[in-house]
């Protein structure tokens, strides 16, 4: 697979990556690779939190949204 980036990145990736003496492709891997694991992780949590939202309800443990709010904004 062959990523495109702009010109400009690419230079400051390549200079960034020759301060440090490492290589490029592993320079830009680890962000890349971080950003989807956070996706990753931050999709499971709002599925997980729907949920037990849903677990809640069937359960009977919910309210009117209008008591919420009242609470909320006084």
């Amino acid at each position: 697979m062959t990523l495109a980036i702009s010109a400009d990145l690419e230079q400051q990736l390549v200079e960034r990556a020759a301060d440090e003496g490492a290589d490029p492709n592993t320079m830009a891997e680890a962000p890349l690779s971080a950003a989807l694991r956070w996706d990753r992780e931050d999709f499971e949590e709002a599925v997980s939190g729907v949920q037990r939202g849903l677990e809640a309800f069937e359960n009977g443990r919910f309210r009117p949204f209008n008591e919420f709010a009242v609470e909320r904004m006084g």
